[in-house]
């Protein structure tokens, strides 16, 4: 979704958060790969912040992903998120061997605001992963191809002072969680995704696991340590005619065991959703939880549908679904773009109040669904 969310990369949502603040980038480097061989697969590393609650209730697959850089190939640039790390190693290009390195990604975070600092080490096939950034191909189709290896948490502080960083991916996944999804399959221009978020040493979230295009059953990554508190979401995404999300549903689930997580089906959709001038209306959601209205200005996507700079709330606001009408106060002007993101419990909760992001809300703690729309 575009224009609708605070990204992690700098950009934190939480209840009540109206503007941005300085946004800071930083160059870093990753080790921790050992001996890298040609064996058509590529090896690398994603760096991004832990989550508050209220950014797990609200995520998107492109928060795992900063504006674009380029990735030289031999004789062919691809477009990568900046996020991304590619130690430098050897493949063939059909018959030609080349060398691939990205040897320092870009870190995006906000002056002052502290965070731990998450890197995952990833593999994924050679010659997909080129083609899909030659493509500029949809994020979804990316995290397709994506497997999850390593993991690294540094502790939380703010980074925004520092020159250059240095992680490492030092810690295997274990991939030991299992799941199970009953639902007919994703039309075409949409996409099924599980995503898996354990909590950190900093009682925030990481991103253990995605499995894109995912299979009705199979076993999510997990840290491996002795105990365990995961949020998993099971997501089907819509895609418009420019592979851009349109909306989504899907359920959310919490653990404290590594038995298995069923869900079947999806919730339903948000409808007859419509903006006329300055007032957004929609089918009224009589479900126990609550709808949050965001309002939100940025620039045109880059490569894999992400922000070329990052997006800003320009307001949001907690609403009872079931009134099915919200005043904008003004009509959406040109790049601006309203989001209805309704998050529904397995019981009566009160209305989020804007307060410390760092506070867990009951609504997270009893979550069970997520319905999403967005509109231009």
């Amino acid at each position: 979704m575009r224009h609708i969310l605070k990204s992690s990369f700098g950009l934190i949502l939480a209840a009540g958060a109206a503007h941005a603040e300085t946004i800071v980038q930083i160059p870093g480097i990753v080790s921790g790969f050992g001996t890298l061989t040609t064996d058509g697969i590529i090896d690398g590393a994603m760096v991004v912040p832990s989550l508050r609650s209220s950014e797990v209730l609200a995520f998107q697959p492109e928060r795992l992903m900063s504006p674009s850089e380029k990735l030289q190939v031999g004789p062919i640039e691809a477009d990568v998120p900046g996020n991304f790390f590619f130690p430098r190693q050897r493949e063939r290009h059909g018959i030609i061997p080349v060398t691939l390195a990205k040897e320092q990604f870009t870190f995006t975070t906000v002056r002052g605001q502290s965070n731990e600092l998450v890197t995952v080490g990833f593999r994924a096939p050679f010659r997909e992963l080129v083609r899909l950034g030659q493509e500029k191909a949809p994020f979804t189709d990316l995290l397709a191809i994506v497997q999850f290896t390593k993991y690294d948490v540094a502790r939380d502080r703010d980074w925004s002072q520092d020159r250059s960083l240095a992680t490492v991916v030092a810690n295997n996944f274990r991939n030991q969680l299992p799941y199970r999804w009953t639902r007919t399959a994703a039309p075409a221009g949409s996409s099924d995704l599980v995503v898996n978020f354990e909590k950190t040493p900093a009682a925030r979230w990481m991103v253990a696991d995605v499995k894109g295009n995912a299979q009705a059953s199979g076993n999510l990554n997990t840290r491996g340590t002795a105990q365990h508190e995961f949020k998993t979401l099971f997501l089907r995404l819509d895609l418009n005619a420019d592979k851009e999300i349109s909306s989504g549903r899907g359920w959310i689930r919490g653990a404290s065991s590594l038995a298995r997580i069923s869900v079947s089906n999806l919730p339903a959709a948000l409808s007859n959703v419509a903006v006329n001038r300055a007032r957004l209306t929609w089918r009224p959601v009589t479900d126990a939880g609550w709808m949050t209205i965001i309002r939100s200005q940025g620039e045109a996507p880059s490569s894999f549908g992400i922000l070329a700079r990052p997006t800003g709330v320009v307001k949001q606001e907690w609403v009872n679904a079931a009134d099915g009408s919200y005043d904008l106060g003004t009509p959406l002007g040109p790049y601006e773009s309203v989001a209805l993101i309704f998050v529904g419990t397995d019981r009566a909760v009160p209305m989020p109040i804007p307060g410390n992001p760092e506070v867990e809300d009951p609504l997270f703690t009893y979550a069970s669904e997520v319905r999403m729309k967005l509109m231009q």
